[in-house]
């Protein structure tokens, strides 16, 4: 190797240095599951021998009921050492995997092409390629993995142009150590197999009947209001024709009115149940039977479930900050109720104060659609605007006219923008749609936070290949735009179908697919829910499909799909902060 060749190569391996180094504490923000089950293990080994489970140097680290292999484990006990259990000893490994890529592909190249120019070039490549020194940042055995294989290849093709046997033991020796880096099915033996895919069936199961649970409870709750509900307007009947009756037997009657019209409010109001567990059923997996046995955690208070989504969609946010935006947005809000802003126009100067009120409006309706564990990173606000309160002074914040898809049944082509700085907004978004419409004689806003806006050339093209990204995925056989936890306007494939399934064949039944529509093609849930009550003597089928709608949305008769719903509710105890004070 000349001089030049080497420095080059030097430089190259400075540039992956430093692209693995570079914030290595803050990017990524922290580790997850898998990453803290390698280095408490590596920890663990180092100082008991054992793992967590007290298994003495195993062959398989159990964690997280998945049984990881052990090279990349036992590899990360030196680091251990050296620097103790941290989130940089746990992926020091990798990140020095990641750095070695680049002689391993300059010699493999060399190899291949026995050219210095194209191995110069692919080591520059490889220092520079986001696929090798973001997950490098990581600790994952496919990194490590990945490097043994082309390891492997490298002493392959020395062996196959020099015959020499240390090569053909080489090439054997990494083969054999990747056998414990790459996790395949049939690594796993096979009653090991069949209880873990036992354990997930019961799991499923359990979901399924607490679901089930939860749709005979409201069945049950709605037939004990309809009996009270016939008695009481028994009694009445009989309290109209007791002129001739003791006044005794009069306030009796009463009493009896009295009560029935409590517990049948008492029952209305009662929260719904969540659906009583499954009993376990015998597993063939000790690990399965003590899973079901666990009890379950108590809910999460409110501070704790925001905590939670500006962990997993905000990292760029700290809690003091959203509970700042969120205070913002409650007094937006309770000055549009008290018509405080009502009359008042902006001046050219004031983008700033209304860029400030805008933003803490998105962030209360977050907050609160958090409240109702529908938080989103991908989602739609619809919201009851009768006076078109919160559309008039959206409108006057700056906005831009801008054209959009959603919901061409019910908007006209009155749709508006209004464009942010980055990391203002919840998930990371820089742009806010919005625009009114009408449905079933009932004004509503359409609000959607979005990623990029039209008004600016780059927002436009980078809006443009998302949405062809959105509906590549949406009519693609192997793709879908339906993500758990996001809240679009659209029904689910899986409910629509269901709905087509169920009706297709009823008197209307074909009309009313149409117009309910699919995904985002059609005027939504309240088309499906309408015809299901209105069908005389429906079947079990029906009647739990119609249960399941009404146990798994609100607002029904005006619900277009998953998206998040706010009706007077929003305007009330807005006096009151959201997140409470707490000291610290």
């Amino acid at each position: 190797m000349s001089k030049k060749t080497a420095v080059i190569l030097c430089l190259s391996i400075i540039i992956s240095v430093f692209l693995h180094f570079y914030k290595i504490n803050e990017i990524p923000p922290c580790i997850n599951a898998d990453e803290a089950a390698f280095g408490y293990n590596a920890y663990s080994i180092l100082k008991t021998g054992k793992d967590e489970y007290g298994a003495f140097m195993p062959l398989r680290f159990r964690s997280f009921e998945d049984y990881k292999l052990p090279i990349y484990t036992y590899l990360s006990v030196p680091f251990m050492a050296l620097f103790g259990l941290n989130d940089f000893s746990t992926r020091a490994l990798n990140i020095l995997i990641g750095i070695a890529f680049v002689p391993l592909m300059y010699f493999l190249a060399k190899e291949l092409f026995n050219k210095n120019k194209i191995s110069l070039l692919v080591a520059f490549l490889t220092s520079v390629s986001p696929g090798i020194f973001i997950l490098s940042r990581h600790a994952h055995e496919g990194v490590i993995g990945t490097f043994f294989i082309l390891l492997t290849l490298l002493f392959l093709l020395k062996y196959l142009k020099s015959g020499k046997m240390k090569f053909f033991i080489y090439v054997n020796l990494f083969l054999l150590l990747n056998a414990f880096f790459i996790v395949s099915e049939n690594d796993l033996k096979l009653n090991d197999s069949q209880n873990i895919k036992q354990f997930f069936q019961n799991l499923k199961n359990q979901e399924q009947q607490s679901k089930n649970n939860k749709i005979e409870e409201t069945q049950e709750k709605q037939n004990q209001i309809s009996d009270l509900q016939s008695k009481l307007q028994g009694l009445q009947g009989v309290l109209e024709e007791s002129s001739e009756k003791s006044l005794s037997e009069t306030a009796r009657l009463k009493t009896d009115i009295k009560l029935l019209q409590e517990e049948i409010v008492r029952l209305k109001e009662a929260p719904a149940d969540q659906g009583r567990p499954a009993a376990p059923t015998d597993l063939s997996s000790s690990l399965s039977a003590s899973f079901c046995l666990l009890e379950p955690p108590p809910p999460p208070t409110f501070p704790e479930q925001l905590a939670s989504y500006l962990g997993n969609c905000c990292p760029y946010m700290s809690f003091e900050q959203a509970a700042g935006w969120v205070e913002e947005g409650r007094g937006t809000l309770l000055a549009l109720r008290e018509n405080l802003l009502n009359g008042y126009e902006p001046q050219n100067n004031e983008q700033n104060y209304y860029t400030k009120k805008v933003t803490g409006l998105i962030w209360f309706l977050m907050a609160k659609a958090i409240s109702k564990n529908q938080g989103f990173e991908e989602g739609t606000f619809i919201i009851e605007d009768p006076q078109k309160t919160i559309y008039e002074f959206l409108n006057k914040a700056f906005a831009y006219h801008r054209r959009s898809s959603h919901l061409p049944h019910q908007s006209d082509s009155n749709h508006q923008g209004l464009d942010f700085s980055p990391k203002q907004l919840p998930a990371s978004k820089t742009h806010v749609l919005f625009f009114p419409f009408s449905l079933n004689d009932q004004q509503f806003i359409f609000i959607k936070p979005e990623n990029h806006g039209l008004q600016k050339i780059d927002d436009a093209i980078w809006h443009a290949w998302e949405l062809i990204l959105a509906q590549s995925r949406k009519f693609s056989p192997w793709g879908s735009d339906e993500q758990h936890g996001w809240r679009k306007e659209r029904i689910p494939a899986s409910e629509a179908d269901q709905f087509n399934a169920l009706v297709q064949n009823l008197p209307g039944g074909k009309e009313a697919v149409l117009k309910a529509g699919k995904s985002s093609r059609g005027e939504g849930i309240h088309v499906m829910w309408k015809f299901l009550s209105s069908i005389e003597n429906p079947s079990e089928e029906l009647q739990k499909f119609k249960a399941q709608l009404e146990t798994d949305y609100d607002h029904l008769n005006t619900r277009i799909g998953c998206e998040v719903r706010f009706a007077s509710e929003l305007w009330q105890g807005l006096e009151n902060p959201l997140i409470p004070l707490m000291d610290g």
